[in-house]
């Protein structure tokens, strides 16, 4: 097998003494991302490599041999050497991993593991069929990827494991014309860990469009997510009353989503009005709050005198395992000074939007920054007062608009 053949190699070229050159900590984790902690939807296909450390006392790796075990439930295949080629020297031809009979550099299955993976440079000075490679030195100085390989999580949601065990390493400690290696005491390192968790929808818990108001700085209003025109009534619709429109919307989860939805842009979600007819600027899209915010950034506003139906897009996922947002949408209306809301529709701006009780009069002089009174400071000075009155009513140009 790999691991006799290695240690008789390392003992015809001199390690039988077994001095020790070094250090070498081999351990598991994810391809791409160097994660040792994973979560997942069953079914899901998590790629892994093998890593090892070499200390830099001596020339680098001339022979290793690790095996990698699984929690019950993780079915295992042989890996592969890295596809970097950084490895090439331990597999044959130009390297030794386990003769013509043998299972070679990607491991014996056995149970839950693969044993034996790995295999040795041509430390022998070869010339026949195999090994035949010149040596490389240095190899698992600063790291090195020895192997890849990829699991399919369970169908029983759970924490399973991918470790190392039984590493067998010798270092190189002269070379490259003439070549000995002595062994390296072998750490386990990381284990990986696979959570498997079922699907998970985003949910939505609070959208709100942001103008900002002045000294008063920037102030939401709260959507309505549950409002529809058909279900709930044209008054149940959220309305955007401010001059400033729908231009940024911030939209809240319950958890934080995966760090792509970030760069989604107009692929976030899309967005009908009604009536038809509104010209959509693009969006610019950008995670906050711990990834827990989609932040949609309008390049224009959204025409006034609509109600909108934003949906979001399949890219919308959470940052585990998800099922697309697809079926998370809302209603959301434009109707810039129309403060005051009123069943059946068409919604109008009228003299009910300028008076006392609903509209901006019974609120001059109040704290902008409340739900109920940041919708009337409709100039977004920052104060509710006679200005606003007179955006509404004239300077504005909004009053007699309608939307459904």
């Amino acid at each position: 097998m790999k691991c006799a053949y290695g240690l008789a190699v390392a003992s015809v070229l001199g390690a039988a003494t077994w001095a020790v050159a070094g250090t070498v900590t081999v351990g598991v984790r994810e391809q791409g991302t160097g994660a040792t902690n994973v979560t997942v939807a069953p079914g899901e296909t998590v790629d892994y490599e093998i890593f090892a450390t070499l200390s830099t006392d001596n020339d680098g790796l001339a022979f290793i041999s690790v095996d990698l075990n699984a929690t019950s439930g993780l079915a295992l295949v042989p890996v592969d050497p890295p596809a970097s080629g950084v490895m090439d020297s331990f597999v044959r031809p130009d390297g030794y991993d386990g003769g013509p009979l043998q299972p070679g550099y990607e491991g014996t299955l056995i149970g839950n593991s693969l044993v034996q993976i790995g295999g040795a440079q041509n430390t022998i000075g070869h010339t026949g069929t195999y090994p035949l490679g010149s040596v490389v030195l240095d190899v698992g100085h600063g790291g090195v990827v020895v192997a890849e390989g990829s699991v399919t999580a369970p169908g029983a949601q759970g924490a399973y494991t991918l470790n190392i065990s039984d590493i067998i390493c010798n270092a190189i400690t002269s070379g490259p014309d003439v070549v000995a290696v002595e062994a390296v005491t072998g750490t386990v390192g990381t284990s990986l860990i696979i959570n498997v968790e079922a699907n998970v929808t985003p949910a939505m818990v609070q959208v709100a469009s942001i103008n900002t108001h002045g000294s008063a700085g920037a102030l939401p209003i709260a959507v309505d997510t549950t409002a529809s025109l058909g279900s709930t009534g044209s008054a149940s619709v959220t309305t955007e009353t401010r001059i400033g429109g729908i231009n940024l919307i911030e939209i809240t989860f319950a958890a934080p989503l995966h760090t792509s939805v970030g760069g989604l842009g107009s692929a976030a979600v899309s967005i009908t009005s009604n009536p038809a007819g509104a010209v959509i600027p693009s969006i610019a899209t950008s995670l906050a709050d711990s990834d827990t915010t989609l932040v949609l950034d309008f390049t224009g506003l959204l025409p006034d005198k609509f109600v909108y139906t934003f949906t979001l897009g399949s890219g919308v996922v959470a940052a585990g395992p998800a099922t697309p947002a697809t079926d998370l949408n809302f209603e959301f209306r434009s109707l810039m000074g129309n403060v005051c809301s009123a069943d059946p529709g068409p919604q109008v701006v009228n003299a009910i939007d300028l008076g006392l009780g609903c509209g901006v009069r019974g609120h001059f002089g109040l704290p902008v920054a409340t739900p109920d009174n940041t919708p009337r400071d409709v100039d977004m000075s920052g104060s509710i007062n006679a200005l606003d009155f007179g955006c509404i009513k004239l300077t504005c140009g909004v009053f007699g608009n309608t939307a459904p």
